[in-house]
């Protein structure tokens, strides 16, 4: 049986382009970077022709590295100060005029970031998410709008995640409590035919 689609209103919708920033180069699962961003791409451009905002997450820190979490945790790993080339989006996804970019300064967007600011005072409570890594930025993000009580939807094949397993993990235990997993072929149908509903 096929399933039912959730409805879609384009004027009070975001898409929210995670952290596709700084090149790109480490490695995902279970797809590499240059297919999420692909995926990505698609969403963009049926947003931006149905009218959906289009809102683009990226991380970063003031020079200073201050701004940043130096929590105490069992990962040793050194944190880093990035530099401005890591704070970069994409080149393949730039922002084009009346796009919103936010920046954030730890995994999830809504935080210190105003985004939520942003979103309120638009109206839009619908939030279309993409991005890199799945259970980090994407997952922390989706945390905390699910809190506010934003309506969300996951681009499944437009977000990847840093180790093996990871990702699907994310899809099949987090993601259906806080909301719609979807294809990106099925959001750009979805944002295609509510837009033409819009117009008539």
């Amino acid at each position: 049986m096929t399933r039912a689609l959730p409805s879609l209103i384009p004027a009070s919708t975001a898409l929210l382009v995670i952290d596709l920033q700084g090149g790109l180069s480490q490695q995902t699962y279970p797809r590499s970077t240059d297919d999420v961003v692909e995926s990505a791409k698609s969403l963009i451009f049926a947003a931006r022709a149905s009218g959906i905002k289009i809102i683009y997450v990226h991380a970063g820190n003031e020079p200073d590295g201050l701004d940043w979490i130096y929590a105490e945790t069992e990962d040793d790993r050194p944190r880093r100060i990035w530099g401005r080339d890591d704070m970069l989006i994409d080149s393949r996804v730039t922002p084009q005029d009346g796009d919103l970019v936010v920046s954030k300064r730890q995994w999830g967007a809504f935080y210190g970031s105003g985004l939520e600011l942003q979103l309120r005072r638009r109206g839009l409570d619908t939030l279309v998410l993409c991005g890199i890594a799945t259970n980090f930025a994407v997952e922390s993000t989706a945390r905390d709008g699910w809190e506010r009580g934003f309506r969300l939807l996951f681009a499944e094949d437009a977000m990847a995640g840093l180790a093996p397993g990871d990702h699907e993990f994310a899809l099949s235990n987090i993601f259906p409590r806080l909301g719609r997993i979807l294809t990106t072929a099925e959001l750009v149908g979805l944002m295609q035919s509510s837009s033409k509903a819009a117009s008539e």
